[in-house]
């Protein structure tokens, strides 16, 4: 039987740990690979299981053997943060801008470490999404305003990095791409993290 390959985006958190561990009990799943922002293990077994142990909280050394780490910069993801910044010049209403910024997206080929990154997987599932909670994300809400400074983060994780890791599976020829999502998921509920979250809903169907 066909041994299956997966790659998990977004591992390192509670949800994303909880797939991490699932799929390395599965007997039919050969490997795993998580990207991460994190620097990857050294080589050697040795490196690796103790990285899996750290950041997936795998305690099965064997288990911990099916992972792949592969670190994935902000630059692998080519945000276009100078394109976000003259759609701010062109278009001071929030949502003019959201949905030009939106278009744009959709029309830009998926990232070429991505793709690179993806050849050979299977199957793709992403826990992708930004928090209220995060550092970064409160950084920005001081910096800007507390709805900006969210939907910065919103536009960039949740949706832009969910919408390009599907880009890049889809051009990588992955047979299927599973993303925990919210039942509250509206492309056309304006202004909210559910409408981010709605728009990946619309692209990766």
């Amino acid at each position: 039987d066909h041994m299956v390959t997966c790659l998990v985006a977004g591992a390192t958190g509670a949800v994303g740990q909880q797939i991490v561990r699932l799929l390395v009990t599965n007997m039919a799943v050969s490997s795993v690979v998580v990207l991460t922002r994190r620097a990857v293990p050294a080589a050697g077994e040795a490196a690796a299981v103790a990285w899996a142990r750290e950041h997936l909280g795998l305690t099965d050394n064997e288990l911990a053997k099916k992972i792949i780490a592969v670190h994935v910069s902000e630059a692998d993801w080519e945000h276009d943060d100078a394109s976000m910044s003259a759609l701010d010049v062109m278009a001071r209403d929030f949502a003019v801008r959201e949905q030009a910024w939106l278009q744009t997206l959709l029309q830009t080929p998926a990232p070429a470490a991505l793709v690179q990154v993806m050849n050979g997987v299977d199957v793709v599932f992403t826990a992708m999404g930004s928090s209220r909670a995060n550092s970064e994300t409160q950084a920005a809400q001081a910096a800007t305003s507390y709805h900006e400074g969210f939907a910065t983060w919103l536009r960039r994780v949740d949706c832009s990095q969910n919408i390009k890791l599907a880009q890049a599976a889809r051009a990588a020829n992955a047979k299927g791409l599973v993303r925990v999502s919210a039942m509250s998921s509206n492309a056309k509920q304006f202004g909210t993290p559910e409408q981010y979250w709605g728009w990946c809903e619309s692209f990766h169907t």
